[in-house]
């Protein structure tokens, strides 16, 4: 997100040189195993300079102009609102799959009940062939906040 700015879309470069140091999610995310696997399809490997486990704290260490910061789809929407700017990663795409689990009888707490209730609306039912390996995944699109 930058003044003026809006949402485009930009390629993985294939020179680590010309990629500003990445902001990411830990390793063992879906989020930067898509980045990982992304990179490595463009024939290259990240540089990761930060990583933290709030997207929130990497759209502000990008707000800083520490690096770039590499977010889900959706958590672009920041306070930080005219101070970056959102770009979309592709070509490759990435994507990632999210599982939830719980147990087997239901989520024992209210609060799990309304947030698996609020999912199965947001969430469109994934194809058969997906609905055998991962029950309820979906495809997640990550975004790139640059300064």
């Amino acid at each position: 997100m930058q003044p003026g700015g809006g949402s485009c879309e930009t390629a993985l470069l294939d020179d680590t040189d010309e990629l500003a140091p990445l902001i990411c999610l830990p390793r063992g995310t879906g989020v930067r195993a898509a980045l990982e696997r992304g990179c490595a399809q463009a024939g290259f490997r990240p540089r990761v300079a930060f990583e933290a486990a709030a997207p929130h704290v990497l759209s502000q260490l990008a707000a800083r102009g520490l690096g770039i910061a590499v977010l889900p789809a959706g958590e672009d929407e920041s306070p930080l609102d005219g101070q970056l700017r959102t770009l979309r990663i592709g070509p490759p795409e990435m994507r990632a799959r999210i599982a939830l689990a719980w147990q087997a009888r239901g989520p024992s707490s209210p609060a799990a009940r309304v947030l698996l209730d609020r999912l199965r609306e947001a969430i469109p039912k994934p194809p058969d062939s997906y609905a055998s390996s991962v029950p309820g995944h979906r495809r997640a699109q990550m975004r790139m906040a640059a300064r």
